[in-house]
């Protein structure tokens, strides 16, 4: 409203469109409750994410447009550089967000019996701890490569490394070739990287435009 008072356009990037079709109904509810959009566009990553929103009268199809991801054209330009090869290699792992159910639905209560399961038991804690011990073996025995693992906020105490799993890194000489970083540019990190590791993240279509080694972890 006070953008519009001032004649001023509010556009919002919505980012980062990443919601599974379980999540949806959800999501959506979300929406519902928000009232009318009353900036000027509302800018979403895909098509699929788009027609969610207009599907719940938040705001009117003219006025939200898919614009693809906007860092692709980091990436693009990134391609065209030149690559130091003269540099160690290493394998970049992304680390998972095991809680991201936890985050996005608050009332899961109220889904329980809709879906005959509870949405706060959906976690990748699982997979998470399986990765990471995957990782962690194979860098005992291939202390030719480099491991960095990339995480969000800085590790400040060691009881952070223990809900990510990685306190075996901070007391473990086997284990000198693995590095944990926050404040280092993903971009750049992928881009030297030999092989990326990662799971539910924009990161992974990041680092395929580099055209780089993907794994997605998944057991059984």
């Amino acid at each position: 409203a006070a953008a519009q008072n001032n004649k001023v356009k509010f556009i919002s990037l919505h980012k980062e469109s990443i919601i599974f079709p379980g999540e949806l109904f959800a999501y959506k509810d979300m929406f519902k409750k928000l009232g009318k959009y009353q900036g000027e566009k509302i800018l979403v990553y895909n098509d699929y994410i788009r027609k969610a929103v207009i599907s719940t009268k938040f705001v009117e199809p003219k006025k939200i447009i898919s614009i693809g991801m906007p860092r692709a054209d980091f990436y693009y330009k990134l391609k065209k550089d030149t690559y130091n090869t003269a540099k160690k290699k290493y394998f970049l792992i992304l680390i998972i967000n095991t809680k991201r159910n936890i985050f996005f639905i608050k009332k899961y209560k109220n889904y329980k019996k809709k879906l005959k399961f509870n949405l706060r038991e959906i976690v990748w804690d699982k997979v998470a701890k399986k990765t990471i011990k995957c990782v962690l073996n194979f860098a005992k025995r291939n202390k030719d490569i480099d491991f960095i693992f990339k995480v969000k906020n800085p590790i400040k105490k060691k009881s952070q490394l223990k809900k990510i799993y990685l306190e075996e890194i901070s007391n473990n000489d086997k284990l000198n070739n693995c590095k944990i970083v926050s404040d280092v540019n993903t971009g750049r990190l992928i881009k030297e990287a030999e092989l990326i590791i990662g799971f539910n993240s924009t990161a992974i279509i990041e680092s395929l435009i580099l055209k780089k080694n993907v794994v997605v972890p998944t057991f059984n």
